[in-house]
Parts: structure tokens; sequence; C-alpha cells
């Protein structure tokens, strides 16, 4: 019978280097979208009112763009971002070469099968496979109300799509000539809902955001509402005579990380714009998301995958260390 829809609780997100053979999963996946466009340019002549052939003259762009719970650092790792905080986030993809490349698989399951805990037969499952990806932007926000969250958009070279989710052909291409790297197989493990003890979000309790200087305002006093952290790595293709794909991605420079923070005013003090720009002093900000810790009430509990588990139940209740921090 044939398949009526798809449906989020049926599909898996994975990334592996262009290599394949180390496929893992990308976890607590809230959106997922794709798309690719093909552009051609029209061939006419004189003699002719109609364009007498209509051919790629730019390599077609695959998007992938997809959104998750941030609850640690582990997807970032994965797709290649610097998490020791020993270097700059974004330093892991400053190799135009393939360092900087991954596949992404969107794993799909049989109607009616979770993806997670699904019958892991492996002809039962479809796959999506995007090759050559280079991540163009990353954003990563919190609001009251709401948990954190990161978004990423990735740009690919290739769209592929599979009918078995084990030792098949990755999706990437040689850039030279276009052709499919026959010789890189993939197997996508067993779909899981995160790692032994992953928190299920974090939710503004658990979210601090610190920043210095002063605008006339008294910034511990500022009652912070939102804020979104966003870096761009927009790129140039460079291309050559006797290659269809470009044989390299350069990020454009200078990458400017922006931050923007929503908050409502509480007491003044002295300042003023004339002043900041005779000082030109910088301003560090900091956003802190912390795993919820012990002390009563919600933070009591852990918002883990089911079943929750309360404080002093296990050795990870009380102890676990903060996720993630933005800024410097």
């Amino acid at each position: 019978m044939a398949r009526q829809r798809n449906i989020s609780s049926m599909e898996a997100l994975f990334v592996s280097p262009t290599g394949g053979g180390t496929e893992v999963q990308l976890h607590r996946i809230t959106s997922c979208n794709r798309d690719f466009t093909i552009n051609r340019t029209d061939v006419s002549e004189f003699g002719v009112l109609a364009a007498i052939d209509k051919v790629i003259t730019e390599p077609p762009t695959v998007n992938l763009n997809f959104e998750y719970l941030a609850t640690n650092v582990l997807n970032e790792n994965r797709m290649g971002f610097v998490t020791n905080f020993t270097a700059s986030a974004i330093s892991g993809f400053l190799n135009t070469g393939t360092a900087s490349q991954k596949n992404y698989y969107l794993l799909k399951t049989a109607e009616g099968i979770d993806a997670v805990g699904g019958d892991g037969t492996a002809g039962n499952n479809y796959v999506e496979g995007i090759g050559n990806g280079f991540i163009s932007n990353a954003t990563w926000r919190g609001s009251v109300g709401d948990f954190a969250r990161a978004a990423i958009a990735v740009e690919g070279l290739n769209w592929r799509v599979y009918t078995n989710s084990t030792g098949q052909v990755c999706p990437s291409v040689d850039v030279t000539n276009g052709a499919d790297v026959t010789t890189n197989l993939f197997t996508l493990p067993a779909a899981v809902s995160g790692l032994a003890g992953q928190i299920s979000a974090i939710a503004q309790g658990d979210i601090t955001l610190s920043i210095s200087g002063t605008l006339g305002l008294n910034v511990s006093d500022l009652k912070i509402q939102s804020y979104e952290v966003s870096a761009p790595l927009a790129r140039t293709t460079q291309s050559k005579f006797g290659t269809k794909f470009p044989f390299a991605r350069h990020i454009n420079f200078p990458v400017d990380a922006t931050m923007q923070i929503v908050a409502d005013v509480g007491d003044l003090q002295t300042g003023s714009i004339s002043a900041l720009v005779c000082a030109d002093a910088s301003v560090n900000c900091r956003v802190t998301l912390a795993t919820p810790a012990c002390g009563g009430g919600d933070a009591a509990r852990l918002r883990r995958s089911p079943p929750q588990v309360r404080c002093g139940r296990d050795a990870f209740s009380c102890a676990h260390p903060i996720s993630r921090t933005f800024g410097g």
C-alpha cells in the first residue's frame, strides 16, 4: 500500500563526514525542511524564436534547515563546532576542504512506525541523503515561555533517496566531475530518543544572562525576555574550468557573530551614548544554560526522556554539569 503521509515521529536526522562510516544521530530535532534549486540558462540562436535548449550552467544547491532543543553541546560537536571553550566555536569550519563538509541523512520509517524503537528492518526504511553539506548559518535562541533552541542552515551539493539504510553509497559527490563517490558507504544506527541521562529541554528558569557595561540602565535589574545568538557563515563558491561543481566554498570574512537581547527595563542609572562613544569599551554578554538542579519546586525534577526521575533517585540527579555557555 502506498504511503499516505510522512510525519515527524517517522523521521530521525543523522550526520557523518563525507567519507561515511561514522554516522551519528542529532537529537531533540523539532523541525526539518529541505529543498533544492536547479537553475538553467536559455540557449538561443538567430532564426528560432524559442530557446533551442535550457542548459544547467550553475551547480544545484540543496538546502537543509532544521531546529532542535538545546540541551547540551552534543549536536554542535557532531556537526563540527568546537565545544571545549578553548577556541572559537566556528574555527572547525575555517578549513575550505573536506574537514568542513558533512553528509546529512533523514531516516524515514514505514508509516505508523516511530523512528525511535522501530522494527529495525533495514528494507522498511527510506533515507534522504544530502551530500557535501556546509553550514551556512547557525542561531541559538531562548525566550520566556519557551525552551532554549538552535537552528541550523546547511547548503549541500547533492540530494539522493535510498530505500535501505544499511550499506548504501554515501550521497557525497566528486566535485571535479559531479560523479557519485561510490567507494564510501553508510549505515544508519538505530534511532534513539537522546543519550542516557540527557534532559528533555531547558526552560527559562535554568537560563541566565549576564551583561557587562552600562547605558543608563541598571543591568542587574533587567528582566530578560529573550536572546538570540547568530553566527552567519555565508560562503563564496570557487569554480574553474573542468569542474561541474565548486571545488571550494570559502567563508566570507569577517564573520560577525551577533547577539540580540530583549528585556523589560527596571531601575535606571547615570549614563549616555556620548560617554559610550567616547570610552568605546567592549561589552561582554554571556548566556548560560544549566541543567535543572536540586532545590525544590520544579527544579527538583530533571527534565529528561521519560520516565522522569526525581533528585536523589540516581547518581546523575544532582551532579550534572552546566550544559553550555555562549558569549565571552
